[in-house]
C-alpha cells in the first residue's frame, strides 16, 4: 500500500514545514511561554533592538506567509494589530499553501490590486516570510510589478532552496498514484485551515521543487529582480540546545542582532530538519528550515536570534524570548518604522 508512506511523509513535511501550526492551533492560548521560559524570565528580558518608532509607512504593508500557511495558521502571530496601531495600513495575503511561487504570483497579484483599489496608494511594501518571499519575488518578475511594489522585505526565505525539501522529494513516491493522494490530502489541509478556494491550484511535489537547493538556480535565472524594487532580507539564527555555532558570526557578517546576543534555542521539533538544512557536519548556521546564505536577497540587513517558529511568533509564546530578548512582534514594528524612515 502507497498510501501510508505518502501520508506519512505528508504529515512530516507538514510538521517540519509548516511546524507549531497545529499545535498553536489546537491552543486557546498563544501566551503560555514555552517549557524552558518562565513567566517572570519572559517579563524580565532584555528587549532586542531599539524601541520601535517613528512614523507610518508611505506605502500599505502587505504580510505573505509560507508553505502550509494561511491567516488562520503559519501567519504573523499579533503583528497585523501591532502595526495597525503603530498607524501603517496592514493587509494579510492569502495564498496556496502547497502553491508554486508562479501559482502562488498570480494569487498575490490579485490581492495587491485589491489593496491598491481599497486604500487609492500608489505601491505597496511586502514583507514576507519563509516561502512567501520567494512566491512575492515571483509575483513581482511574472507581473513586472516594480510599479505597484516599492520594497519586498523578506525574512528567512529560502532563495536558494532549502536542503530539506530536496530530502522530502526522495522519500515521496515518484508515481500517479501518489501524485492523486498527496492532492487530496492537501486539498483536505487546504478547506480546513485556508480558503476553499485556494483547494484549487496546491501541487505539493511542485512547491517543495521550487523550494529545493537543486531547483534554486534555474529559479533565480527566470525570475530576475525588478530595478524599481527595493529588496532587503533578514535570516534567521538557531542552535541546539542554545550552543552556539562558530559559524554563525562570519555567516551574518556582523549584521543584525547576533553580536553578543545569547543564542536562541532550537525548538525540538526543527532539530532534525536543521541537521539535513545546515548541510550535517558543515553546520551551515540556519533556522532550522532556511540557510542564512539562503535567506540573503538583495541588501542583507543581518540576522536574527531566532529559529523559523519565532520568525512569525508561532512558537506559542509572547514577549522577550528569555535568552536573546528577541520579540517578533517587536521585530516587525522595527522593520516597518525602518521602511519609513527609508522612505517606503
Amino acid at each position: 500500500m502507497k498510501l501510508p508512506r505518502v501520508s506519512m511523509v505528508f504529515l512530516g513535511i507538514a510538521l517540519t514545514f509548516g511546524t507549531g501550526a497545529l499545535t498553536g492551533c489546537a491552543s486557546e492560548s498563544q501566551d503560555e511561554p514555552r517549557q524552558e521560559d518562565t513567566e517572570d524570565d519572559l517579563t524580565r528580558a532584555v528587549p532586542l533592538g531599539p524601541e520601535p518608532a517613528g512614523q507610518k509607512a508611505k506605502y500599505p504593508i502587505v504580510l505573505v506567509h509560507g508553505f502550509t500557511g494561511s491567516r488562520k495558521l503559519w501567519n504573523f502571530v499579533d503583528v497585523p494589530a501591532a502595526l495597525t496601531k503603530d498607524g501603517h495600513y496592514v493587509f494579510a495575503a492569502e495564498m496556496h499553501p502547497f502553491g508554486t511561487p508562479d501559482e502562488n504570483a498570480k494569487v498575490l497579484a490579485a490581492q495587491v490590486d485589491e489593496v491598491l483599489r481599497t486604500t487609492g496608494a500608489a505601491k505597496v511594501n511586502l514583507v514576507a516570510h519563509s516561502k512567501g518571499g520567494v512566491d512575492a519575488r515571483a509575483y513581482i518578475s511574472n507581473f513586472k510589478a516594480g510599479d505597484k511594489v516599492a520594497s519586498l522585505t523578506t525574512i528567512a526565505s529560502p532563495h536558494r532552496g532549502t536542503a530539506i525539501a530536496d530530502t522530502a522529494l526522495k522519500l515521496l513516491p515518484d508515481n500517479a498514484y501518489a501524485d492523486k493522494a498527496l492532492s487530496a490530502i492537501s486539498t483536505l489541509w487546504t478547506r480546513t485551515f485556508s480558503e476553499a478556494e485556494l483547494a484549487e491550484g496546491n501541487d505539493l511535489r511542485a512547491a517543495l521543487g521550487s523550494m529545493a537547493e537543486k531547483n534554486a538556480e534555474a529559479f533565480n535565472r527566470t525570475h530576475p529582480d525588478d530595478a524599481r524594487v527595493h529588496y532587503q532580507s533578514w535570516a534567521g539564527v538557531s542552535n541546539v540546545a542554545g550552543i552556539s555555532n562558530p559559524k554563525d558570526e562570519e555567516g551574518c557578517a556582523g549584521k543584525g542582532y547576533m553580536n553578543g546576543t545569547p543564542r536562541d534555542r532550537m525548538d525540538l521539533k526543527l532539530i532534525p530538519a536543521a541537521w539535513f538544512v545546515g548541510h550535517g557536519t558543515e553546520m551551515r548556521p540556519n533556522d532550522g528550515l532556511s540557510t542564512v546564505e539562503s535567506a540573503k536577497w538583495g541588501e542583507f540587513l543581518g540576522c536574527i536570534p531566532a529559529d523559523h517558529q519565532d520568525d512569525v511568533g508561532r512558537n506559542g509564546k509572547t514577549g522577550n524570548d528569555s535568552r536573546s530578548g528577541f520579540n517578533h512582534v517587536r521585530f516587525y514594528r522595527q522593520v516597518a518604522f525602518d521602511l519609513a524612515r527609508r522612505g517606503y
